[in-house]
Protein backbone atom coordinates (compact mmCIF):
# COMPACT_ATOMS: atom_id res chain seq x y z
CA UNK A 1 0.00 0.00 0.00
CA UNK A 2 2.84 2.40 0.84
CA UNK A 3 4.19 2.13 -2.69
CA UNK A 4 0.94 3.69 -3.96
CA UNK A 5 -0.02 6.06 -1.12
CA UNK A 6 2.95 8.43 -1.06
CA UNK A 7 1.54 11.81 -0.04
CA UNK A 8 -0.68 13.19 2.73
CA UNK A 9 -3.25 14.15 0.11
CA UNK A 10 -3.40 10.57 -1.16
CA UNK A 11 -3.66 9.23 2.39
CA UNK A 12 -6.46 11.67 3.24
CA UNK A 13 -8.34 10.73 0.07
CA UNK A 14 -7.86 7.02 0.78
CA UNK A 15 -9.12 7.28 4.37
CA UNK A 16 -12.15 9.36 3.38
CA UNK A 17 -12.97 7.04 0.47
CA UNK A 18 -12.67 3.98 2.69
CA UNK A 19 -14.98 5.63 5.22
CA UNK A 20 -17.58 6.41 2.55
CA UNK A 21 -17.53 2.83 1.24
CA UNK A 22 -17.59 1.15 4.65
CA UNK A 23 -20.27 3.35 6.23
CA UNK A 24 -22.47 3.08 3.13
CA UNK A 25 -22.02 -0.69 3.05
CA UNK A 26 -22.80 -0.94 6.76
CA UNK A 27 -25.95 1.16 6.45
CA UNK A 28 -27.20 -0.79 3.42
CA UNK A 29 -26.61 -4.13 5.15
CA UNK A 30 -28.16 -2.89 8.40
CA UNK A 31 -31.27 -1.63 6.60
CA UNK A 32 -31.57 -4.84 4.58
CA UNK A 33 -31.31 -6.87 7.80
CA UNK A 34 -33.88 -4.66 9.51
CA UNK A 35 -36.27 -5.00 6.57
CA UNK A 36 -35.89 -8.79 6.58
CA UNK A 37 -36.74 -8.90 10.30
CA UNK A 38 -39.63 -6.45 10.56
CA UNK A 39 -40.82 -6.72 6.96
CA UNK A 40 -41.41 -4.04 4.36
CA UNK A 41 -44.25 -1.71 5.24
CA UNK A 42 -46.85 -1.44 2.49
CA UNK A 43 -47.76 1.95 1.09
CA UNK A 44 -50.79 3.65 2.61
CA UNK A 45 -51.27 5.52 -0.68
CA UNK A 46 -53.35 3.52 -3.17
CA UNK A 47 -51.68 5.36 -6.06
CA UNK A 48 -48.26 3.80 -5.68
CA UNK A 49 -46.53 0.60 -4.64
CA UNK A 50 -43.48 0.86 -2.45
CA UNK A 51 -40.16 0.14 -4.14
CA UNK A 52 -39.38 -2.56 -1.58
CA UNK A 53 -42.69 -4.32 -2.15
CA UNK A 54 -41.69 -4.87 -5.79
CA UNK A 55 -38.05 -5.96 -5.44
CA UNK A 56 -37.72 -7.10 -1.82
CA UNK A 57 -34.98 -6.06 0.61
CA UNK A 58 -32.56 -5.58 -2.30
CA UNK A 59 -34.25 -2.22 -2.85
CA UNK A 60 -31.79 -0.72 -0.37
CA UNK A 61 -29.00 -1.43 -2.86
CA UNK A 62 -30.92 0.04 -5.79
CA UNK A 63 -31.62 3.53 -4.50
CA UNK A 64 -29.84 6.21 -6.54
CA UNK A 65 -28.56 7.52 -3.21
CA UNK A 66 -26.67 4.35 -2.35
CA UNK A 67 -25.46 3.77 -5.90
CA UNK A 68 -23.89 7.24 -5.98
CA UNK A 69 -22.43 6.84 -2.48
CA UNK A 70 -20.72 3.59 -3.48
CA UNK A 71 -19.59 5.19 -6.75
CA UNK A 72 -18.09 8.14 -4.87
CA UNK A 73 -16.31 5.99 -2.29
CA UNK A 74 -14.83 3.70 -4.94
CA UNK A 75 -13.58 6.61 -7.05
CA UNK A 76 -12.04 8.29 -4.00
CA UNK A 77 -10.02 5.12 -3.35
CA UNK A 78 -9.01 4.90 -7.01
CA UNK A 79 -8.03 8.57 -6.99
CA UNK A 80 -5.85 7.95 -3.93
CA UNK A 81 -3.98 5.21 -5.84
CA UNK A 82 -3.81 6.98 -9.21
CA UNK A 83 -3.91 10.74 -8.51
CA UNK A 84 -2.11 11.60 -11.76
CA UNK A 85 -4.37 9.57 -14.05
CA UNK A 86 -6.62 11.81 -16.14
CA UNK A 87 -9.29 9.17 -16.70
CA UNK A 88 -9.53 8.48 -12.97
CA UNK A 89 -9.84 12.19 -12.24
CA UNK A 90 -12.52 12.56 -14.90
CA UNK A 91 -14.61 9.69 -13.53
CA UNK A 92 -14.06 10.95 -9.98
CA UNK A 93 -15.50 14.30 -11.07
CA UNK A 94 -18.49 12.42 -12.49
CA UNK A 95 -18.97 10.70 -9.13
CA UNK A 96 -18.97 14.08 -7.38
CA UNK A 97 -21.50 15.44 -9.86
CA UNK A 98 -23.68 12.37 -9.23
CA UNK A 99 -23.45 12.71 -5.44
CA UNK A 100 -24.22 16.43 -5.79
CA UNK A 101 -27.51 15.43 -7.43
CA UNK A 102 -28.18 13.07 -4.52
CA UNK A 103 -27.46 15.92 -2.10
CA UNK A 104 -29.65 18.50 -3.85
CA UNK A 105 -32.59 16.23 -4.67
CA UNK A 106 -32.81 14.95 -1.10
CA UNK A 107 -32.66 18.32 0.62
CA UNK A 108 -34.98 20.06 -1.84
CA UNK A 109 -37.49 17.32 -2.75
CA UNK A 110 -37.36 14.46 -0.27
CA UNK A 111 -36.23 15.67 3.16
CA UNK A 112 -39.58 17.24 3.96
CA UNK A 113 -41.21 13.79 3.69
CA UNK A 114 -38.59 12.20 5.97
CA UNK A 115 -39.78 10.58 9.20
CA UNK A 116 -37.54 12.52 11.56
CA UNK A 117 -38.69 10.44 14.53
CA UNK A 118 -36.99 7.32 13.18
CA UNK A 119 -33.53 7.62 14.72
CA UNK A 120 -31.69 5.10 12.56
CA UNK A 121 -33.47 6.30 9.43
CA UNK A 122 -32.42 9.87 10.19
CA UNK A 123 -28.83 8.75 10.82
CA UNK A 124 -28.79 6.86 7.51
CA UNK A 125 -30.16 9.86 5.62
CA UNK A 126 -27.73 12.33 7.19
CA UNK A 127 -24.73 10.14 6.40
CA UNK A 128 -25.67 9.32 2.80
CA UNK A 129 -27.19 12.70 1.92
CA UNK A 130 -24.92 15.07 3.84
CA UNK A 131 -21.76 13.60 5.40
CA UNK A 132 -20.60 11.49 2.46
CA UNK A 133 -21.40 14.11 -0.21
CA UNK A 134 -19.55 16.77 1.80
CA UNK A 135 -16.51 14.47 2.05
CA UNK A 136 -16.64 14.13 -1.73
CA UNK A 137 -16.83 17.91 -2.09
CA UNK A 138 -13.80 18.28 0.19
CA UNK A 139 -11.72 15.87 -1.89
CA UNK A 140 -12.74 17.66 -5.09
CA UNK A 141 -11.61 20.92 -3.47
CA UNK A 142 -8.28 19.38 -2.49
CA UNK A 143 -7.71 18.20 -6.09
CA UNK A 144 -9.17 21.31 -7.72
CA UNK A 145 -5.86 22.27 -9.37
CA UNK A 146 -5.37 18.83 -10.91
CA UNK A 147 -8.91 18.03 -12.05
CA UNK A 148 -10.16 19.34 -15.37
CA UNK A 149 -13.62 18.92 -16.80
CA UNK A 150 -14.17 17.41 -20.23
CA UNK A 151 -17.01 16.02 -22.31
CA UNK A 152 -16.67 12.58 -20.72
CA UNK A 153 -17.28 13.85 -17.20
CA UNK A 154 -20.63 15.17 -18.44
CA UNK A 155 -21.48 12.08 -20.50
CA UNK A 156 -20.81 9.68 -17.62
CA UNK A 157 -22.84 11.57 -15.02
CA UNK A 158 -25.69 12.24 -17.47
CA UNK A 159 -25.73 8.58 -18.52
CA UNK A 160 -26.16 7.48 -14.91
CA UNK A 161 -29.22 9.72 -14.54
CA UNK A 162 -30.71 8.62 -17.88
CA UNK A 163 -30.20 4.92 -17.12
CA UNK A 164 -31.73 5.32 -13.68
CA UNK A 165 -34.71 7.15 -15.17
CA UNK A 166 -35.41 4.22 -17.49
CA UNK A 167 -34.88 1.75 -14.66
CA UNK A 168 -37.53 3.60 -12.63
CA UNK A 169 -39.83 3.83 -15.69
CA UNK A 170 -39.60 0.11 -16.52
CA UNK A 171 -40.12 -0.77 -12.86
CA UNK A 172 -43.26 1.37 -12.78
CA UNK A 173 -44.63 0.00 -16.06
CA UNK A 174 -43.78 -3.57 -15.14
CA UNK A 175 -45.71 -3.38 -11.89
CA UNK A 176 -48.48 -1.04 -13.02
CA UNK A 177 -50.07 -2.91 -15.94
CA UNK A 178 -52.79 -4.49 -13.81
CA UNK A 179 -53.75 -1.05 -12.50
CA UNK A 180 -54.04 0.60 -15.89
CA UNK A 181 -50.65 2.22 -15.19
CA UNK A 182 -52.28 4.62 -12.72
CA UNK A 183 -50.41 2.75 -10.02
CA UNK A 184 -47.01 1.08 -9.91
CA UNK A 185 -43.79 0.66 -7.95
CA UNK A 186 -42.15 4.02 -7.34
CA UNK A 187 -38.53 4.55 -6.32
CA UNK A 188 -39.07 8.16 -5.23
CA UNK A 189 -42.46 9.81 -4.81
CA UNK A 190 -41.56 12.77 -7.03
CA UNK A 191 -40.72 10.22 -9.77
CA UNK A 192 -44.24 8.78 -9.87
CA UNK A 193 -44.93 8.51 -13.60
CA UNK A 194 -48.67 9.09 -13.19
CA UNK A 195 -48.16 11.88 -10.67
CA UNK A 196 -44.94 13.54 -11.87
CA UNK A 197 -43.73 16.33 -9.60
CA UNK A 198 -46.58 15.35 -7.21
CA UNK A 199 -49.12 16.76 -9.72
CA UNK A 200 -52.53 15.06 -9.47
CA UNK A 201 -54.35 15.20 -12.79
CA UNK A 202 -56.20 12.92 -15.22
CA UNK A 203 -54.90 14.88 -18.22
CA UNK A 204 -52.73 12.30 -20.02
CA UNK A 205 -51.13 14.95 -22.21
CA UNK A 206 -50.00 16.91 -19.17
CA UNK A 207 -48.78 13.76 -17.43
CA UNK A 208 -46.67 12.70 -20.43
CA UNK A 209 -45.34 16.24 -20.83
CA UNK A 210 -44.25 16.37 -17.19
CA UNK A 211 -42.63 12.93 -17.45
CA UNK A 212 -40.66 14.09 -20.49
CA UNK A 213 -39.74 17.25 -18.59
CA UNK A 214 -38.37 15.13 -15.74
CA UNK A 215 -36.25 13.22 -18.26
CA UNK A 216 -34.91 16.41 -19.85
CA UNK A 217 -34.16 18.04 -16.50
CA UNK A 218 -32.46 14.86 -15.31
CA UNK A 219 -30.24 14.74 -18.39
CA UNK A 220 -29.35 18.45 -18.15
CA UNK A 221 -28.70 18.71 -14.41
CA UNK A 222 -25.26 17.01 -14.64
CA UNK A 223 -24.28 19.45 -17.39
CA UNK A 224 -25.30 22.41 -15.26
CA UNK A 225 -23.63 21.05 -12.13
CA UNK A 226 -20.40 20.39 -14.01
CA UNK A 227 -20.11 24.06 -14.90
CA UNK A 228 -21.28 25.14 -11.44
CA UNK A 229 -18.35 23.22 -9.96
CA UNK A 230 -16.09 24.70 -12.64
CA UNK A 231 -17.10 28.20 -11.56
CA UNK A 232 -16.91 27.50 -7.82
CA UNK A 233 -13.49 25.84 -7.90
CA UNK A 234 -12.14 27.38 -11.10
CA UNK A 235 -11.63 23.95 -12.64
CA UNK A 236 -9.78 23.77 -15.91
CA UNK A 237 -11.08 22.27 -19.15
CA UNK A 238 -9.45 19.57 -21.25
CA UNK A 239 -10.73 18.13 -24.54
CA UNK A 240 -9.11 14.68 -24.51
CA UNK A 241 -7.45 12.11 -22.26
CA UNK A 242 -3.76 11.61 -22.90
CA UNK A 243 -2.81 8.74 -20.63
CA UNK A 244 -4.05 5.23 -20.02
CA UNK A 245 -5.18 3.56 -16.82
Amino acid sequence: MRQYIKTKLQLTTFVLGLFVLLITGFLVMANMTLSSIVGIKESSDSFYIKFGSAVGIAFHLLFYTNITNFFLGFMMLLLAYKPENEKVKTVFLSSVISITITFLVYWFLISWTQNWKNGFGVFTSLVTHAVNPILGFIVLYLFRKEIKINLWSIIISSSIIVLYFFFALFLYLGTGAEYGFKNGAVVYKFLHFYRPFFVKTENIGLIVTLDILIFIIGALIPVILTFVWKLILNLGYKKVWKNKI
